[in-house]
């Protein structure tokens, strides 16, 4: 681990108490600590010492895609190996078994009512805090669920699939058969395969598939001209 205080660098390894020797995901909490994580091992670094949980601790993690800190201080963690969440105590693990669709957790995020939402392999998950609830194709979302989000200005759960954009509205959520809008060349939108995205603090999502994707959905939800610029990168 490498930090750039804006004047230097310090270095943290094996000898200043560091138990990764590869990073794939660090979270920064509420409380300004770090969560360093790696195969099956997930550190903390509160800025001056390192706290490793692992098997012995009840992470039952593999390799480590994604994490997130939800609005409660829970800190959740997907990969290959399904879904975790840490109350600050303990470990609570979740697979197929517990209702998850898939075992491979791509991304996290947490709507405006307290919902958990993944993205995987087999489309994506809702988990209220007792139950999953599963939309795949056959519930008018794509069944691979690479990138979702939440935006807050506009009360929308977004998607990224391998056919462009979906959202969902917030008010959705609570119906048995949500409505997903979809946005992709067969609704309009050239938007085709997308890798990822980020939601701005104007509730403009800019997606990216090799180039840049500026989505405005006011704009559109206003009827007003298209905000879809394309940039080249």
């Amino acid at each position: 681990l490498i930090k750039f205080d804006g004047i230097g660098y310090s270095t943290y390894e094996k000898e200043q108490g560091l138990a990764l020797d590869h990073i794939t995901e660090i979270l920064e909490d509420d409380a300004n600590n770090l969560w360093l994580m790696g195969e099956g091992r997930v550190v903390k670094f509160d800025g001056s010492s390192f706290a490793s949980y692992d098997s012995a601790q009840g992470f039952k993690g593999g390799s480590i895609y994604t994490s997130f800190a939800d609005s409660k201080k829970n800190i959740w963690i997907g990969g290959d190996n399904g879904l975790s969440k840490f109350d600050g105590k303990y470990f609570t693990n979740y697979t197929t078994l517990d209702g998850l669709p898939d075992m491979y957790i791509w991304n996290i995020t947490e709507d405006g009512l307290g919902n958990i939402w993944l993205g995987t392999n087999a489309g994506a998950s809702k988990f209220d805090g007792n139950k999953f609830f599963n939309y795949k194709a056959k519930d008018g979302l794509s069944n691979s669920v690479v990138d979702v989000g939440y935006d807050p200005v506009n009360k929308l759960i977004w998607f990224t699939t391998e056919l462009g954009l979906a959202s969902l509205g917030l008010d959705q959520t609570k119906l048995e058969k949500p409505f997903f809008q979809h946005y992709n060349p067969r609704t309009g939108f050239e938007f085709p395969s997308i890798l990822g995205f980020v939601i701005d603090k104007q509730g403009i999502v800019w997606a990216r598939d090799g180039r840049v994707f500026r989505f405005g959905y006011k704009d559109i939800s206003n009827s007003k001209p298209i905000p879809l610029q394309i940039r080249n990168i």
